[in-house]
């Protein structure tokens, strides 16, 4: 992306049109696909109560949510699902950091005590939140995370 001087032109730049721009024209529909799923799950999670707690915003509380689905991922034995679930882990997404006042990418591994369900939902997250950054900088394919997207049947 342009790095700008001038903070009229970064609102310019923040245009869906302009994210959409970065990628390859097969995966302009499954990233809108993607962040309509995502912006339903979130929707459905608040409705369900899925809140989390001790904010005044209205946030999804997906780490209570993986809580009450743990042991899914364990009983999804093959298929699409098993497939996008080892490419994820295998291949999971940098998350977007600062160093020394830049923007950076960091690789990171799996924290210590993260269920299945846990780490699955921090890792598609992840990969939301660097669709919203950078969609270059993707490590997993698009394809992949919808399919695990679409396998959850939230309450």
């Amino acid at each position: 992306m342009p790095q700008h001087t001038n903070p009229l032109l970064v609102v310019a730049d923040m245009r869906l049109e302009s994210l959409l721009d970065y990628l390859p024209p097969d995966d302009k529909e499954l990233a809108l696909r993607l962040f309509g799923a995502f912006a339903h799950a979130e929707y459905v999670l608040k409705q369900a109560g899925f809140l989390r707690r001790g904010i005044e915003s209205a946030e999804a509380d997906w780490e209570t949510y993986a809580d009450t689905i743990s042991g899914r991922f364990k009983r999804e034995k093959g298929g699409q699902f098993r497939d996008s679930w080892t490419l994820l882990v295998s291949s999971p997404p940098r998350k977007q950091v600062v160093r020394e006042g830049r923007l950076a990418w960091k690789d990171v591994t799996r924290p210590k005590g993260l269920t299945d369900e846990a780490y699955g939902l921090l890792m598609v997250r992840r990969i939301r939140n660097n669709l919203f950054t950078v969609p270059s900088s993707w490590l997993v394919d698009l394809a992949s995370i919808n399919a695990i997207v679409a396998s959850f049947r939230l309450p």
